[in-house]
């Protein structure tokens, strides 16, 4: 996968953190804002798990 940068946070518009460790026995990264308590759930496919938190209503893909 090529690295893929962050939006800032859709609420609050602070910067994005990406961090990855054992969820319940397996590996897992997670998203969450810096400034705000905003959080995507642990997921195993680190792709789509920035795609999810890139994405913003109304916005076409890039």
């Amino acid at each position: 996968m090529s690295e893929q940068k962050l939006k800032p946070c859709p609420f609050c518009g602070s910067e994005a953190g990406m961090e990855t460790g054992i969820v319940q026995g397996m590996l897992r990264s997670m998203i969450g804002c810096t400034g705000c308590p905003v959080l995507i759930s642990p997921h195993r496919d680190k792709e789509q798990l920035v795609k999810a938190w890139n994405t913003r209503a109304g916005e076409q893909d890039e």
